[in-house]
This record gives structure tokens, sequence and C-alpha cells, in this order.
């Protein structure tokens, strides 16, 4: 070590939560979703009516699931879990999958590869078993 160099002293590592904390606060800053009503920003989808809405998308009560989104839910209701990112984590963290039948009607579940798309069912007979991963799109 050369003499004279003065180092600075170790930092304190943050807690997650102040972590946390600091990323929403610059994220509120810099995206105009967030701004407010008076921000000059309008969001991809708003239209620049004077109806005082911001798009037909949010007068729509109904909300139509895919028939992808609609397994995936399904196969967390039949699994015991919560929420889809629940199950989406319990898949990613081990080598083995959730996989559910996409055939209208057969609600098969099984134990399949992450990267599955066309599985084997043995309820209904088809090769129609498709893992969690891949109805959520991340594969």
């Amino acid at each position: 070590m050369a003499k004279g160099l003065i180092f600075p002293p170790p930092r304190e590592r943050a807690s997650s939560a102040r972590v946390l904390e600091a990323r929403q606060k610059a994220f509120s800053r810099r995206s105009p979703r967030f701004a407010g009503p008076q921000s000059a920003f309008r969001l991809a989808i708003e239209r620049p009516s004077g109806s005082g809405t911001l798009s037909e998308e949010e007068d729509m009560s109904d909300v139509a699931l895919s028939n992808k989104a609609a397994k995936l839910m399904r196969l967390c209701e039949l699994e015991g879990f919560e929420k889809v990112e629940d199950i989406l984590f319990a898949c990613m963290c081990d080598s083995i999958c959730l996989a559910i039948c996409m055939t209208e009607g057969c609600d098969y579940t099984t134990e399949m590869e992450p990267d599955q798309d066309a599985g084997y069912c043995e309820a209904c007979g088809g090769r129609t078993v498709t893992s969690a991963l891949v109805l959520a799109g991340m594969i």
C-alpha cells in the first residue's frame, strides 16, 4: 500500500426498506403516470378528448382473460397458490414446473419440464399439457 493514500470508510449497507422507498420516490419523479393531474404528459393509451375519461379501456367493467391466463389462474387455484407470482416463483426455483391441460373442460395438473408446451394429458389423452412458465410467457 502506498504511503499517504487515504481510503474512505466502508459505507453502511442500507436497509432494504430504505432502498425500496428511495427507488419508489425516484420512479414517481420520473414517471408521468404518477406526476398527478396537473402533469403535461399523457399516457400512450390516453386520448386527448374533452370527456374527462382517460380511455375506453377504463370504462369497461368486464375483463376478458385469454385462455392461457384463465388456465394459469385455474392452476393457481387447484394447487393452492394465492397469487400468480407465487406459483411462478415456485416454478423458477425448481427443475420441474407445475403444468395444466389446455383442453377446455379438462383441469388435469401435473409436474413437467419448465419449457413444456405439448405434454401428455393422462385425463383426456391429448398432448395439451403446458407448464406455468410457458402460460405466463416467461419461456
